[in-house]
């Protein structure tokens, strides 16, 4: 069993009235001042409850908070223990479109936009020629349905085909956190692409993911960056409307 007696001085009595987020802070600031690292224990509720001088249901609320951020883990017969985070698994849990303003769904929107310019130097140092083939197949399927007629099924098909052509985007930067980051805002991408396809269906970029592809096979980062920009630019007009 770890002796936590000398961090016990880092953690600073708070009135019982305080809320579990004040509890929760204070926890944070004790595993940062005490240098701990993944693997190593933390204090007991009962450590806590008394270091802190507010009941257990408390301390427990704010450990659990921990726990959904994938920041602790229980042990058996080691009490609760350290992790390494997941940064995005609470966000992926909770981020639901139809629950998130105008916006906020913007400014989700304006994010995926500004990654997807700024990823050009990643793809051009990491792609591989299995990349390119995936990419020729994403490319083949869309031009197959670009030469239907935009039914209602076929607009939720290119919207399918776009997302799996950028998102093949973030998995050739080789990046696990923008590959973490793109999967977390995909439902609110393809909330906002929708609005904008049943608004007006037949806008569809002024560069083509075809463009796109020969340029990452033959092109340079800032052609390509250029490139994405104007691939983009339909959803930077509509930003201003």
């Amino acid at each position: 069993m770890e002796d936590h007696t000398e961090h016990k001085k880092l953690l600073k009595p708070i009135p019982v009235s305080t809320k579990a987020d004040q509890v929760e802070e204070q926890v944070l600031q004790y595993l940062r001042l005490g240098n701990f690292k993944p693997g190593d224990t933390i204090p007991k509720e009962e450590e806590l409850s008394k270091a802190l001088h507010v009941s257990r249901p408390v301390i427990r609320e704010a450990l659990s908070r921990l726990r959904m951020f994938g920041m602790i883990d229980s042990r058996k017969r080691r009490g609760a223990i350290l992790r390494q985070p997941d940064l995005f698994s609470a966000m992926e849990r909770v981020l639901m479109p139809n629950m998130l303003s105008n916006a906020t769904r913007r400014d989700i929107f304006e994010l995926r936009l500004v990654l997807e310019i700024g990823i050009a130097d990643l793809l051009f140092l990491r792609k591989k020629p299995e990349d390119l083939l995936a990419l020729e197949k994403i490319v083949a399927d869309e031009q197959i349905l670009l030469e239907k007629d935009r039914t209602p099924e076929n607009i939720l098909l290119l919207i399918e085909n776009d997302l799996a052509f950028h998102g093949k985007i973030y998995q050739i930067s080789g990046n696990k956190m923008l590959q973490s980051l793109q999967r977390i805002i995909i439902p609110t991408i393809k909330h906002v692409i929708d609005h904008q396809f049943k608004m007006d269906p037949l806008s569809y970029g002024k560069i083509t993911h075809f463009q796109l592809l020969e340029l990452l096979k033959q092109g340079n980062p800032e052609k390509f960056r250029e490139a994405m920009r104007e691939h983009l630019t339909y959803h930077f007009e509509q930003l201003s409307v």
